[in-house]
């Protein structure tokens, strides 16, 4: 995981900016992982529908999980295309 520089850049960014941050568009999901590898981010309180979105598009069909607060926290997909 790459160090950031640039905190407020990465949490306020959106979506498109956390995964660049990360080293990752959206569309190289699939060229990174293995049928059957996850991807899996953590996510501000409000960001979860996003992610999910994204990785529905790239990836498969996404899934949550939620924080002790019950927030949804960890966004992720299993790569099955």
């Amino acid at each position: 995981m790459p160090h950031f520089q640039d905190a407020f850049l990465f949490f306020d960014g959106g979506m498109g900016t956390m995964l660049q941050a990360a080293g990752l568009a959206p569309g190289e999901l699939p060229e990174r992982l293995n049928p059957g590898g996850a991807a899996l981010f953590e996510v501000g309180y409000d960001q979860a529908p996003a992610v999910a979105a994204l990785l529905r598009a790239a990836v498969g069909e996404p899934f949550t999980r939620r924080d002790l607060c019950g927030v949804e926290r960890v966004v992720g997909a299993v790569y099955t295309r």
